[in-house]
């Protein structure tokens, strides 16, 4: 199989998983919302969806696919840059044949699947579970008026919990206080305390299936956590009484987009003099502290260059 080929069913296999990726993340998010509105789930869903299908549009370039691959493998030097262009040569594919270098970017690729199955496994379940238990607690809510009385909110130490959310200092968001909320969403690292009244020693905190450490105070107990890097699951237990549970759902701090504009194409200054223009654009997400150029300086060329 030559090189040509390899790179176009890289290329191919890119843009199904970026497609995968806009469908789980636009189908956990529509779930999610489901709880709330359907109308305002549909809508979030459909543009989440756009959003993510918008990176598409580079992974249509066999150049584009060709810089990505050759970024998990620094050693090709350029040399599937040179195929896609069209500028293959002899040695070039000889330098490309010693390499099984088509197997560690589909590995990569395949690993960003990882949570965006997450976010839509956790909507699922939260669509199909959470429902089942409201109502449990609404069959529940009719007893009687004197088992009510002897079953007073005040001895449960599970029945108001609260989650102080504290985002990382960089990110210059305001920390925010959640009422008993079924899913956190919060930048990856946010300090959580989780928070609760009435007696905390028989408390039980576990993530996943870790024991968290319980702390109690005069007026009830509480648990600090940070926000891991992967969707998970937070139980509350209590002797008698029935679990808690809470979706800790990450949200990633975005990478800056970084846009060369001067020079507007590649350019070759036979003597070195003069001065050259150097002007880009960033965005983030979040905002930019600073940014800077890298210059590296070379020499040879072709495929001889240090």
């Amino acid at each position: 199989m030559t090189t040509v080929t390899r790179l176009d069913r890289l290329r191919q296999r890119v843009l199904l998983v970026l497609a995968l990726r806009g469908v789980l993340l636009a189908a956990g998010v529509s779930a999610g919302l489901m709880l709330v509105h359907a109308g305002l789930a549909v809508f979030a869903g459909v543009i989440v969806l756009l959003l993510s299908l918008r990176a598409l549009a580079p992974a249509r370039s066999k150049v584009q696919v060709a810089l990505w691959a050759e970024s998990t493998q620094p050693n090709l030097r350029y040399a599937l840059v040179s195929v896609a262009e069209g500028r293959s040569s002899t040695a070039i594919e000889a330098q490309i044949a010693d390499m099984n270098w088509w197997a560690i970017p589909q590995r990569a690729l395949w690993r960003t699947l990882a949570m965006p199955a997450a976010i839509a496994l956790l909507g699922a379940l939260g669509w199909l579970v959470i429902p089942r238990i409201a109502e449990g607690a609404r069959t529940s809510a009719t007893i009687g008026a004197s088992a009510r009385i002897a079953a007073s909110p005040t001895g449960d130490p599970l029945a108001s919990v609260r989650i102080d959310v504290a985002p990382p200092a960089y990110s210059r968001l305001p920390g925010r206080e959640i009422n008993d909320p079924t899913t956190v969403e919060a930048l990856v690292g946010s300090a959580l305390m989780v928070r609760g009244t009435g007696d905390g020693h028989g408390v039980h905190a576990l993530l996943d299936s870790a024991e968290r450490s319980v702390g109690t105070t005069t007026d009830g107990w509480n648990v600090r956590l940070a926000m891991p890097v992967r969707a998970t699951v937070l139980t509350l237990r209590a002797a008698g009484r029935r679990d808690r549970l809470m979706a800790l759902v990450p949200v990633i701090d975005g990478v800056p987009a970084v846009t060369l504009l001067l020079p507007a194409r590649d350019t070759i200054v036979r003597l070195p003099r003069g001065r050259i223009a150097l002007t880009a654009r960033a965005r983030d997400d979040l905002g930019l502290r600073d940014g800077w150029f890298d210059v590296v300086v070379s020499s040879g060329s072709g495929e001889n260059f240090t």
